[in-house]
């Protein structure tokens, strides 16, 4: 907290923003701690599910192994469905191993719906931007990007907001002559100078009527 009052007073915006990209990026690490947990949870818990029903001695081992597993993403859990899908082609039991090795895939790519969705729904941002997030900080930063890269995504649309408030707020008025010059005087009536301003123009209209008039009895 120390720290991020500290950092608070060296950024150069607004209380109001920076209260606002700091809870962002709060909502933005709990939500990704909670989607690797829930991702984890659901992975393990549909690998026991199919150990147990495919007759893979351990299941509660192997799913407790899976569960561990699921937090590395270079891993996840392919090693123990993998393991398992050997183990029935191994042990005379084709069938099962296409069941389990259709099963692991299937476990695997939920990784891909859980965490962000679970990720979304702490920070408001979308699934689809989420898992974005999380591919694009595993490319760039390995195992931290889980954390990183939808950090690094908040900050970004935390930037976009701000910008795009202050664009609004310091939008330029309406200028006096999109009413018509006409228009502003006798929407001030009451100030001395646009009174003045009202005389002095009739008079020159006046003058310049008067003139065109005499040109015309000269013409003639």
């Amino acid at each position: 907290k120390a720290m991020a009052r500290r950092l608070a007073t060296l950024l150069p915006f607004p209380a109001p923003d920076v209260d606002a990209l700091f809870s962002s990026v709060h909502a933005t690490v709990k939500g990704a701690i909670l989607g690797s947990a829930a991702t984890g949870a659901v992975q393990a818990a549909l690998c026991i599910l199919m150990l147990f029903l495919l007759g893979v001695p351990g299941p509660f081992v192997w799913g407790t192994f899976a569960f561990v597993l699921s937090f590395i993403p270079m891993f996840g859990t392919a090693p123990v469905t993998a393991g398992a899908t050997i183990y029935l082609f191994a042990t005379g039991h084709p069938v099962s191993g296409i069941v389990m090795g259709v099963a692991g895939v299937l476990i695997g790519l939920s990784d891909n719906v859980i965490r962000p969705w679970v990720q979304g729904s702490q920070d408001d941002m979308h699934p689809l931007l989420a898992l974005l997030a999380v591919f694009g900080g595993l490319e760039v930063f390995g195992f931290a990007g889980v954390f990183v890269g939808p950090v690094v995504v908040a900050c970004a649309l935390w930037a976009l907001e701000v910008y795009g408030r202050s664009r609004l707020a310091g939008a330029a008025p309406l200028r006096p002559a999109a009413y018509g010059a006409a228009s502003v005087l006798t929407m001030t009536p009451s100030c001395p100078a646009a009174r003045v301003r009202s005389r002095n123009a009739a008079a020159a209209a006046a003058a310049g009527r008067t003139r065109r008039g005499t040109i015309a009895l000269a013409s003639i």
